[in-house]
């Protein structure tokens, strides 16, 4: 999926997409909110929200890794935004917002001889590039704490989500957490890989108190 910077979209042929008078939202991946089906009925009531509600503030409810896509139909204006642990990766230019960082790459006509020497550097050196930057400079992952807006008139902004500090105290338990979590993905298929770590001991307690 590209929108370029004009917020024209393409690649959206096939994707999941709720739509309504105001808003058409299509997303990628795995979103829920607590104690809402994953999927259309999570985008169904995030649709509902936005007319009482910010995107910035609704981004502290979504869960998941996921990509979403809300294009505004009275302004015009696209809004792009990954989960807030950035575990799905987008990427953005001053020509756009792309999920494939080698089509941004490709539609601004970059080559190898336009690679960052640093940023490949870290990449043999480590096996990833850390922070928001790639192998190349005109390129940036998207940052998973911020929303890119797109204008129809052309240009890119950043707005701020609304999230919740990591220094403020819980209000939740885990046993919360994890009962709004079973009644999201009752229809679904989850699974994590046993290798005798933290995942796997998280499974088998959460196992035991849904038995």
């Amino acid at each position: 999926m590209f929108i370029d910077s004009a917020a024209k979209y393409q690649g959206t042929e096939g994707l999941r997409c709720v739509e309504t008078v105001d808003y058409k939202i299509y997303w990628l991946g795995f979103v829920y909110s607590r104690g809402i089906a994953a999927g259309r009925a999570c985008i169904d009531r995030l649709a509902t929200d936005l007319q009482n509600h910010s995107l910035e503030y609704l981004a502290a409810t979504l869960w998941g890794a996921y990509l979403i896509l809300v294009h505004n139909k009275r302004t015009d204006h696209c809004y792009v935004l990954v989960d807030n642990s950035g575990l799905f990766h987008a990427f953005y230019s001053d020509n756009g917002v792309s999920t494939s960082f080698l089509e941004l790459a490709a539609f601004k006509g970059l080559r190898a001889s336009d690679m960052d020497p640093a940023t490949v550097a870290e990449f043999i050196h480590f096996g990833y590039i850390s922070f928001d930057r790639t192998l190349f400079r005109e390129i940036h992952k998207l940052p998973p704490e911020y929303i890119v807006c797109i204008s129809p008139k052309g240009g890119i902004s950043f707005l701020p989500k609304i999230l919740v500090s990591f220094d403020s105290p819980t209000v939740y338990s885990l046993e919360d957490i994890l009962h709004d979590f079973t009644l999201s993905v009752s229809a679904e298929k989850v699974s994590v890989d046993l290798t005798g770590g933290l995942d796997t001991r998280f499974s088998l307690f959460c196992f035991a108190i849904s038995a």
